[in-house]
This record gives C-alpha cells, sequence and structure tokens, in this order.
C-alpha cells in the first residue's frame, strides 16, 4: 500500500458514498485530509467514521489530521474559502478528489423535452459549474507533483435516454479534465478521472 504521510488532499463529495470511501483510503494510507461536503450534520458524522476506522489501525501511525468544511460548491466564494482554509490550516495542498455530484430527480425518468430549467441548473450547476469551481480554485494553489482526480461517469463516455443532462455534464468532466491536464502537466500537475458506473 503507498504510503500518503505527509500529504494533503482535499475530497469533496465527503459525507457519504463515493466521496466518504475516497476519505476513508486516503485516511489509511496517512494523508491529512480537507473534507468537504453541502451536508454539515452528515459532513461531521463521516469525518468521525474516517477517524474511527483507522484509530486502532497498525498501519495508521502518522500524524495525519482531518478538517471539515460545509461548502455549496455551486457557489465559487464558498469553494475559494475552503481551498483558502485548507492552505492555511495545512500550509499547502498535494492533491484533490473532486468527488461531489448530484444524478438529479428526473435522472431515469424524463426525457430532455420534460426536464425543466430548475433541474437543469442544480444538476449543470453541481457536476459542471461546482467542478470548475473547484478545480480552479485548487489548481491555483498547487505545486508540482500535485494529483487532481475527479469523478466522471461511464454515462460521461455514451448517452443514455432519460439521462440527458447529467450524461453532458459527465460528458464535460471528462473534457474538463482533459483540458486542465494539458495545462497543468507542463507544472507537473497530474490531473485524471475516473468513470464508475453511474
Amino acid at each position: 500500500m503507498i504510503s500518503l504521510a505527509g500529504k494533503v488532499i482535499a475530497v469533496t463529495g465527503a459525507a457519504s458514498g463515493m466521496g466518504l470511501a475516497t476519505a476513508k483510503g486516503l485516511f489509511a494510507r496517512g494523508a491529512s485530509l480537507s473534507l468537504a461536503d453541502i451536508r454539515g450534520d452528515a459532513l461531521a458524522q463521516a469525518a468521525s467514521e474516517v477517524k474511527a476506522a483507522h484509530a486502532s489501525s497498525s498501519n495508521n501511525n502518522n500524524n495525519n489530521s482531518i478538517i471539515t468544511t460545509v461548502v455549496d460548491i455551486r457557489k465559487s466564494d464558498q469553494v475559494d474559502a475552503w481551498i483558502a482554509k485548507t492552505v492555511a490550516h495545512f500550509g499547502g495542498l498535494d492533491g484533490a478528489a473532486n468527488i461531489a455530484g448530484v444524478l438529479g430527480k428526473s435522472f431515469g425518468m424524463a426525457d430532455l423535452k420534460d426536464i425543466g430549467d430548475e433541474e437543469f441548473d442544480f444538476i449543470t450547476g453541481t457536476n459542471l459549474k461546482g467542478l470548475f469551481y473547484c478545480m480552479r480554485a485548487e489548481l491555483k494553489v498547487m505545486k508540482e507533483g500535485a494529483c487532481v482526480v475527479n469523478a466522471a461517469s461511464s454515462t460521461g463516455l455514451e448517452g443514455h435516454p432519460k439521462n440527458a443532462v447529467y450524461s453532458a455534464t459527465k460528458h464535460a468532466v471528462i473534457g474538463l479534465t482533459k483540458s486542465a491536464a494539458g495545462e497543468a502537466g507542463a507544472q507537473g500537475i497530474r490531473v485524471n478521472c475516473v468513470a464508475p458506473c453511474v
């Protein structure tokens, strides 16, 4: 298991699901974490869960720690403040796992012609605009050797009926990731994405 001792990693969507699983894996490898989610109570519980899972582990001999911040990634000022808080607390940022995302209530149910403006704005605001805000803030403070991983989806590789907006945003995640990788690579920063089957 590769040690991440001494590394600082920011994780969005950390209160549940893939974000929480990612946080657990990173913490187990010794990383210090800056966890963000829009749900404050769930985020606090998640941080406790991550710590408890490894409190008695013989593999967790590092002085890694966790800070949490309630963040609506659709708000650029909140994202910028979170990353600034992370750097101020830990002294830098070595990695980011941008996992936060939403399916929307229309997922698997509504044709494109039936999706309203509010639903469109909610999905794109989180999955596309929110990711852009996170990547922008993270890359501004990262240095050579840092790494960003974004959560796309298998639907970002193909179109699915009754899934138009979500699928479009996950296509956009892949496009943003590829573009940022080309830009940040010159500074020695890796930018990649994963495409789970959701």
